[in-house]
């Protein structure tokens, strides 16, 4: 299986037990998802360096100084959303209780982070290194499939905020649509725009 759809189907499932089992909000859904599209960040963002190093050349700074300005883009957007419609408490403070909630008799932050960082380092390691795809990719071909997800999720999220301001959007769609995106584009729109 393709590690990147192992590890979508991974978040799917937490986001299932998250909102079902554990009680998150869909505001903690969001604040797991933030965490999820960090860690992928920095394994794109080391695996561009990676491609960069193999392949010599000038370095092309500018891959790692937007694809982050987007995704915190996106970020900002949505927190903004969240902070017009649906927080009851300060940001801070919904931050503070995702990461300090004690399911399992220790707060979350311990188990999701390490969690989160241990499968892209994994993924990293077993499957880039390893398998030697960075001879695989260029420049191009490693970061183009990923800006266009990145764009694509900058106006997903602005469209939810246009939406948002003319209707009120309940709890169980942001959670649909927060489980459908990554999965409607991994298997249905990436292949085929053969990425």
């Amino acid at each position: 299986m393709n590690p990147n759809h192992s590890r979508i189907i991974f978040s799917a499932l937490i986001l299932l037990l998250g909102y079902f089992a554990w009680g998150w909000s869909v505001h903690f859904l969001f604040c797991f998802t933030y965490l999820d599209w960090l860690t992928q960040e920095v394994a794109t963002i080391s695996k561009g360096e990676k491609i960069r190093k193999t392949m010599g050349g000038t370095p092309k700074r500018r891959y790692a100084l937007i694809s982050p300005a987007l995704m915190l883009s996106s970020i900002l957007l949505l927190e903004t959303f969240f902070s017009m419609h649906h927080l009851e408490r300060p940001l801070a403070e919904e931050w503070k209780a995702f990461l300090l909630l004690e399911d399992v008799g220790i707060p979350q932050g311990f188990i999701l982070l390490p969690l989160l960082i241990f499968a892209v380092y994994m993924d990293y390691k077993l499957v880039f290194l390893k398998h030697k795809l960075y001879l695989r990719f260029t420049f191009s071909s490693h970061w183009e499939p990923h800006f266009q997800m990145q764009v694509a999720r900058v106006m997903l999220v602005a469209l939810l905020g246009i939406v948002a301001v003319f209707t009120s959007i309940p709890e169980i769609v942001m959670m649909i649509g927060l489980l459908l995106a990554p999965l409607i584009w991994e298997f249905v729109i990436k292949p085929r725009l053969k990425l």
